[in-house]
């Protein structure tokens, strides 16, 4: 789901990112138990849920950066 979880400071973290020569964007996911309403469907897939999103576009002389670069930016 896209609505973001309250962070559990003993669960892992997990970060993906995202780029292209238009914007760049990550979130902070947190791998966290099954909610008491999931319960029904236990699945043994990890639940990541979101904490945190973060995007913005490109400045004019990082829209030149290889996609390398924009990956580490």
């Amino acid at each position: 789901p896209t609505v973001l979880a309250l962070p559990d400071p003993s669960c892992p973290y997990v970060i993906r990112t995202g780029a292209s020569h238009v914007g760049i964007g990550a979130v902070l996911l947190q791998h966290q138990p099954p909610l008491a309403s999931d319960q029904s469907s236990v699945s043994t897939v990890p639940q990541y849920r979101p904490i945190a999103f973060v995007s913005r576009s490109l400045k004019p002389a990082e829209k030149r950066y290889s996609a390398i670069e924009l990956e580490c930016l």
